[in-house]
Protein backbone atom coordinates (compact mmCIF):
# COMPACT_ATOMS: atom_id res chain seq x y z
CA UNK A 1 0.00 0.00 0.00
CA UNK A 2 1.50 3.38 -0.75
CA UNK A 3 2.04 5.56 1.77
CA UNK A 4 1.15 9.58 2.03
CA UNK A 5 2.80 12.48 2.33
CA UNK A 6 3.01 12.48 5.96
CA UNK A 7 3.58 8.91 6.50
CA UNK A 8 6.61 9.34 3.83
CA UNK A 9 7.99 12.26 6.05
CA UNK A 10 8.30 10.18 9.19
CA UNK A 11 9.58 7.38 7.58
CA UNK A 12 12.34 9.28 5.87
CA UNK A 13 13.06 10.99 9.23
CA UNK A 14 13.01 7.75 10.97
CA UNK A 15 15.51 6.50 8.63
CA UNK A 16 17.71 9.79 8.85
CA UNK A 17 18.08 9.66 12.69
CA UNK A 18 18.75 5.75 12.61
CA UNK A 19 21.23 6.36 9.97
CA UNK A 20 23.10 9.60 12.35
CA UNK A 21 22.85 7.20 15.57
CA UNK A 22 24.30 4.12 13.79
CA UNK A 23 27.14 6.34 12.09
CA UNK A 24 28.14 8.96 15.03
CA UNK A 25 27.93 5.75 17.67
CA UNK A 26 30.76 3.68 16.07
CA UNK A 27 34.07 3.69 17.38
CA UNK A 28 36.76 5.92 15.83
CA UNK A 29 38.75 3.27 13.73
CA UNK A 30 35.37 1.37 12.82
CA UNK A 31 34.22 4.84 11.42
CA UNK A 32 37.15 4.96 9.72
CA UNK A 33 37.00 1.87 8.41
CA UNK A 34 33.19 2.42 6.86
CA UNK A 35 34.16 5.50 5.71
CA UNK A 36 37.03 4.17 3.58
CA UNK A 37 34.61 1.81 2.21
CA UNK A 38 32.01 4.19 1.67
CA UNK A 39 33.85 6.93 0.81
CA UNK A 40 30.60 9.35 -0.62
CA UNK A 41 28.77 8.87 3.08
CA UNK A 42 31.71 11.47 4.56
CA UNK A 43 31.19 14.34 2.15
CA UNK A 44 27.23 14.16 3.88
CA UNK A 45 26.98 16.01 7.10
CA UNK A 46 24.84 18.65 8.76
CA UNK A 47 25.45 20.94 11.68
CA UNK A 48 26.30 19.31 15.12
CA UNK A 49 23.26 20.45 17.70
CA UNK A 50 26.17 22.18 19.93
CA UNK A 51 27.01 24.48 16.99
CA UNK A 52 30.44 22.86 17.09
CA UNK A 53 31.44 20.63 13.71
CA UNK A 54 29.56 18.46 11.76
CA UNK A 55 27.69 15.26 12.06
CA UNK A 56 28.24 12.99 8.99
CA UNK A 57 24.88 11.03 8.09
CA UNK A 58 25.88 9.51 4.99
CA UNK A 59 24.61 9.47 1.76
CA UNK A 60 21.20 7.70 1.89
CA UNK A 61 20.29 9.93 4.51
CA UNK A 62 21.12 13.14 2.84
CA UNK A 63 18.91 11.58 0.12
CA UNK A 64 15.75 11.47 2.05
CA UNK A 65 16.62 14.77 3.18
CA UNK A 66 16.19 15.97 -0.91
CA UNK A 67 13.06 13.87 -0.81
CA UNK A 68 11.19 15.49 2.21
CA UNK A 69 11.80 18.86 0.36
CA UNK A 70 11.15 17.82 -2.85
CA UNK A 71 7.45 16.33 -1.52
CA UNK A 72 6.65 19.40 0.51
CA UNK A 73 7.16 21.88 -2.25
CA UNK A 74 5.20 19.71 -4.62
CA UNK A 75 2.40 20.40 -2.54
CA UNK A 76 1.53 24.42 -3.43
CA UNK A 77 2.50 25.70 -6.78
CA UNK A 78 3.59 29.09 -4.77
CA UNK A 79 6.52 26.71 -3.14
CA UNK A 80 7.08 24.43 -6.32
CA UNK A 81 7.92 27.66 -8.59
CA UNK A 82 9.23 29.87 -6.07
CA UNK A 83 11.65 27.66 -4.18
CA UNK A 84 15.07 25.80 -5.19
CA UNK A 85 14.43 22.38 -3.96
CA UNK A 86 18.41 22.20 -3.05
CA UNK A 87 18.62 25.33 -0.80
CA UNK A 88 15.25 24.18 0.78
CA UNK A 89 16.41 21.14 1.60
CA UNK A 90 19.53 22.92 3.61
CA UNK A 91 16.97 24.81 5.38
CA UNK A 92 14.74 21.76 6.27
CA UNK A 93 18.50 20.12 7.71
CA UNK A 94 18.57 23.14 9.65
CA UNK A 95 15.16 22.68 11.02
CA UNK A 96 15.55 19.15 11.37
CA UNK A 97 18.68 19.93 13.61
CA UNK A 98 16.67 22.17 16.11
CA UNK A 99 14.02 20.14 16.50
CA UNK A 100 15.13 16.38 16.51
CA UNK A 101 18.62 16.93 17.94
CA UNK A 102 18.94 20.22 19.86
CA UNK A 103 15.52 20.40 20.90
CA UNK A 104 15.26 16.05 21.93
CA UNK A 105 11.80 15.92 20.10
CA UNK A 106 11.28 12.62 20.40
CA UNK A 107 7.57 12.18 18.63
CA UNK A 108 8.23 11.68 14.69
CA UNK A 109 4.25 12.35 13.55
CA UNK A 110 2.60 14.80 11.17
CA UNK A 111 2.13 17.50 13.84
CA UNK A 112 5.77 17.85 14.51
CA UNK A 113 7.20 16.94 10.59
CA UNK A 114 4.56 19.69 9.30
CA UNK A 115 6.07 22.31 12.20
CA UNK A 116 8.97 21.88 11.01
CA UNK A 117 8.93 22.29 7.22
CA UNK A 118 6.83 25.11 7.48
CA UNK A 119 9.44 26.59 9.65
CA UNK A 120 11.75 25.79 6.68
CA UNK A 121 10.11 27.66 4.56
CA UNK A 122 9.88 30.63 6.59
CA UNK A 123 13.60 30.56 7.11
CA UNK A 124 14.27 29.64 3.31
CA UNK A 125 11.64 32.52 2.38
CA UNK A 126 13.80 35.14 4.23
CA UNK A 127 16.53 34.47 1.27
CA UNK A 128 13.93 35.34 -1.45
CA UNK A 129 14.40 38.56 -3.35
CA UNK A 130 13.06 40.50 -6.05
CA UNK A 131 15.53 41.23 -8.49
CA UNK A 132 16.35 43.38 -11.50
CA UNK A 133 18.63 41.44 -14.10
CA UNK A 134 20.99 42.93 -16.52
CA UNK A 135 22.13 40.50 -18.98
CA UNK A 136 24.22 41.16 -21.82
CA UNK A 137 22.90 39.48 -25.62
CA UNK A 138 23.26 39.39 -29.19
CA UNK A 139 20.58 41.14 -31.28
CA UNK A 140 20.53 39.81 -34.93
CA UNK A 141 18.31 42.65 -36.22
CA UNK A 142 19.92 46.40 -37.32
CA UNK A 143 16.48 47.63 -37.46
CA UNK A 144 15.61 47.91 -33.99
CA UNK A 145 15.71 51.92 -31.79
CA UNK A 146 18.17 52.63 -29.35
CA UNK A 147 15.58 50.76 -26.81
CA UNK A 148 12.53 48.44 -27.30
CA UNK A 149 10.56 45.98 -24.99
CA UNK A 150 9.42 42.76 -25.47
CA UNK A 151 6.93 41.73 -22.73
CA UNK A 152 8.31 42.22 -19.09
CA UNK A 153 11.98 42.50 -20.80
CA UNK A 154 13.82 45.39 -21.69
CA UNK A 155 16.57 45.88 -24.29
CA UNK A 156 19.12 49.08 -24.38
CA UNK A 157 21.87 49.25 -26.89
CA UNK A 158 25.01 48.74 -25.32
CA UNK A 159 26.44 52.28 -25.85
CA UNK A 160 23.27 53.46 -24.34
CA UNK A 161 23.14 51.93 -21.42
CA UNK A 162 27.21 52.50 -20.85
CA UNK A 163 26.42 55.91 -21.23
CA UNK A 164 23.47 56.25 -18.69
CA UNK A 165 25.67 54.44 -16.14
CA UNK A 166 28.82 56.08 -16.33
CA UNK A 167 27.94 57.65 -12.91
CA UNK A 168 27.02 54.17 -11.32
CA UNK A 169 29.81 53.03 -12.65
CA UNK A 170 31.86 55.25 -10.96
CA UNK A 171 29.77 54.71 -7.61
CA UNK A 172 30.95 50.86 -8.12
CA UNK A 173 34.36 52.14 -8.07
CA UNK A 174 34.24 54.12 -4.83
CA UNK A 175 32.47 51.73 -3.17
CA UNK A 176 34.82 48.70 -3.73
CA UNK A 177 37.74 50.76 -3.17
CA UNK A 178 36.44 51.91 0.48
CA UNK A 179 35.31 48.17 1.39
CA UNK A 180 38.76 47.00 0.69
CA UNK A 181 40.42 49.72 2.46
CA UNK A 182 38.62 49.05 5.17
CA UNK A 183 39.26 45.48 5.35
CA UNK A 184 43.16 46.25 4.67
CA UNK A 185 42.47 48.51 7.97
CA UNK A 186 41.06 45.48 9.78
CA UNK A 187 44.18 43.32 8.87
CA UNK A 188 46.43 46.05 10.50
CA UNK A 189 44.20 46.45 13.40
CA UNK A 190 44.22 42.43 13.57
CA UNK A 191 48.02 42.95 14.11
CA UNK A 192 49.77 42.44 10.41
CA UNK A 193 52.74 44.97 9.74
CA UNK A 194 51.12 47.73 7.75
CA UNK A 195 53.96 47.28 4.85
CA UNK A 196 52.31 44.00 4.62
CA UNK A 197 48.91 45.57 3.68
CA UNK A 198 47.55 47.29 0.14
CA UNK A 199 47.66 50.91 0.26
CA UNK A 200 44.95 53.24 -0.85
CA UNK A 201 46.49 53.73 -4.66
CA UNK A 202 46.69 49.72 -4.65
CA UNK A 203 42.84 49.07 -3.38
CA UNK A 204 41.69 52.22 -6.26
CA UNK A 205 43.97 50.32 -8.97
CA UNK A 206 42.04 46.67 -7.94
CA UNK A 207 38.75 49.07 -8.02
CA UNK A 208 39.30 50.38 -11.24
CA UNK A 209 40.28 46.53 -12.90
CA UNK A 210 37.52 45.17 -11.38
CA UNK A 211 34.84 47.76 -13.21
CA UNK A 212 36.61 48.32 -15.84
CA UNK A 213 36.67 44.49 -16.79
CA UNK A 214 33.11 44.10 -16.35
CA UNK A 215 32.97 47.31 -18.69
CA UNK A 216 35.05 45.40 -21.25
CA UNK A 217 32.93 42.29 -21.45
CA UNK A 218 29.61 44.58 -21.98
CA UNK A 219 31.16 45.65 -24.56
CA UNK A 220 31.74 42.49 -26.09
CA UNK A 221 27.79 42.70 -26.74
CA UNK A 222 25.63 45.35 -28.63
CA UNK A 223 23.02 44.80 -26.69
CA UNK A 224 21.81 44.91 -22.88
CA UNK A 225 18.57 43.23 -21.45
CA UNK A 226 16.68 44.00 -18.27
CA UNK A 227 14.65 42.55 -16.60
CA UNK A 228 12.95 42.85 -13.03
CA UNK A 229 11.70 39.13 -11.38
CA UNK A 230 8.70 39.07 -8.30
CA UNK A 231 10.60 37.82 -4.83
CA UNK A 232 11.42 34.45 -5.13
CA UNK A 233 14.60 31.98 -4.85
CA UNK A 234 17.80 33.74 -6.04
CA UNK A 235 18.38 30.47 -8.68
CA UNK A 236 15.05 30.87 -9.48
CA UNK A 237 14.92 34.22 -10.41
CA UNK A 238 18.12 34.27 -12.67
CA UNK A 239 16.29 30.76 -14.58
CA UNK A 240 13.67 32.81 -15.17
CA UNK A 241 15.33 36.34 -16.36
CA UNK A 242 17.18 34.19 -18.64
CA UNK A 243 14.12 32.46 -19.86
CA UNK A 244 12.56 35.99 -20.46
CA UNK A 245 15.47 37.43 -22.15
CA UNK A 246 16.16 34.44 -24.51
CA UNK A 247 12.36 33.98 -25.72
CA UNK A 248 12.56 38.47 -26.47
CA UNK A 249 15.76 37.78 -27.80
CA UNK A 250 14.29 34.59 -30.64
CA UNK A 251 11.25 37.16 -31.14
CA UNK A 252 13.38 40.20 -32.31
CA UNK A 253 15.62 37.43 -34.45
CA UNK A 254 13.15 36.20 -36.46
Amino acid sequence: MKLNKAEQDEEDIAFIIDEIVRINSMEFHDLMAYLRENKNDAWFTISHPNGNGDLTIGQAAARRFYEISKRHLSTKSELNNNFDTEDFAGAVEKEFVRVFLKNGEKAINQRVTDKMLSAAVKQAKKSHEALKHFIPCVIVSSREPETFQIGPATFVRMEKFLDERKNIFDEERARIKEEHIQRCQEVIEGGRPEEEIATPDISERIANRLVGDTIKYFENFKWMAIVDIPECNVKISRKRAERTIKLGVNFSNS
